[in-house]
């Protein structure tokens, strides 16, 4: 497993993790059993499932990579239903979420290439009125328009209301 690691990442580099989601699964999965396996050399006396260390590393990548926290700690945690691996879950998920979202510059593994590309892409779900209106769809053409060269007599001769309207 640590030669195919090292072959994919010399080889492929991100290319591939962006093409092939799966593979990142797979990292953080042999990721969270080296973590398992330090943790149980460093202290011999806990008791620390191994498949239980693969599983959260698989949904901490997962959520640092996709940004979807609540899914994928829901997804891990109802495809195992172990009470034991919740909280380890969480902590992994939410630091996985976190370092994510300050060392990714361009959003998610999804969004990357386009938001590169200069297309816009959404962070948060919140309508943006002022997106969707154009200029010409509100500006009026026909205006009075006012300078310091006009007369006293040339506002005098144009209609309060309409002046009062659009400049106040």
């Amino acid at each position: 497993m640590f030669v195919e690691i090292f072959i994919m990442v010399c080889f492929f580099g991100k290319r591939y993790i962006r093409r092939n989601p799966g593979t990142l699964v797979n990292y953080g999965g042999a990721f969270g059993v080296l973590l398992g396996i330090m943790v149980q050399n460093i202290f011999p006396f806990t008791d620390i499932n191994l498949p239980t260390c693969a599983l959260i590393g698989m949904a901490a990548m997962f959520a640092g990579a996709s940004r979807a926290l609540l899914t994928s700690i829901v997804f891990a945690f109802e495809t195992t239903l172990q009470p034991h691996g919740l909280l380890p879950l969480l902590g992994a998920c939410i630091a996985s979420y976190f370092v994510s979202f300050f060392l990714m510059r361009h959003g998610t593994i999804m969004t990357e290439k386009i938001k590169r590309r200069g297309v816009f892409t959404p962070d948060v779900y919140e309508p943006d009125i002022l997106q969707r209106v154009s200029v010409q769809t509100v500006m009026e053409e026909d205006i009075e328009i006012l300078s310091a060269e006009n007369t006293l007599q040339e506002v005098k001769k144009l209609d309060i209301r309409i002046i009062k309207r659009k400049f106040i």
